[in-house]
């Protein structure tokens, strides 16, 4: 999964590209390095645009990935910079994507190491799930913490995931997208979804 392109950039609800392969899509609270994840899985830097102020992404941006796979980059939540027109336009986009795309087939929740899995990332996983969507949780910038941290957070994260979905242990991720730690991984749990579609 090499070869990727941005195949089109959507600000408004239903008008998403015709295509026939599986989508993967990428929700994430604003500032969790959503756009520093996609560029290391897609490979090629600044495709995905890094900003330091959260809630500039006010599209789903769809990304090609060699004809066989479909990456969506959907707005961030928990939109501090936002006015409220702007949440308003971005949830009512985001939930008609959700609800209504067939070809969607996976969602990956990414957060914060440092913030962990909270109360709205609870609610969109619960969400995907009920839709029979399956979902594979990232924990972001795991270079934030040092070495003792991110053990004791692993087992605490881990822990957490385990008490709200039994079988959900084994699809969580730990990455740095500074140091690429985690990547290769989440790359192989996309690559069966290609080989399962």
């Amino acid at each position: 999964m090499n070869k990727s392109i941005l195949l089109a950039t959507i600000f408004e609800k239903g008008s998403y590209p015709k295509t026939t392969v599986p989508e993967v899509t990428l929700c994430g609270r604003s500032n969790c390095g959503k756009s520093s994840f996609l560029n290391a899985i897609l490979g090629i830097k600044g495709v995905a645009k890094v900003s330091s102020k959260p809630g500039k992404t006010a599209s789903i941006n769809f990304y090609n990935l060699s004809n066989k796979l479909v990456i969506t980059d959907l707005p961030g939540y928990g939109y501090a910079k936002a006015n409220w027109e702007l949440r308003e336009k971005w949830k009512i986009l985001v939930e008609d994507y959700i609800f209504n795309r067939e070809q969607l087939k996976l969602a990956i929740i990414l957060a914060d190491v440092r913030r962990g899995i909270e109360e709205e990332e609870i609610d969109l996983i619960n969400l995907f799930m009920g839709r029979g969507i399956k979902v594979l949780i990232v924990l972001t910038k795991t270079d934030k913490l040092s070495h003792s941290a991110l053990l004791r957070t692993k087992a605490d994260t881990l822990a957490q995931i385990s008490n709200l979905w039994q079988d959900m242990k084994h699809r969580v991720f730990f990455t740095s997208s500074l140091k690429k730690t985690g990547i290769t991984e989440v790359k192989k749990a996309l690559e069966g979804i290609v080989k399962t579609k």
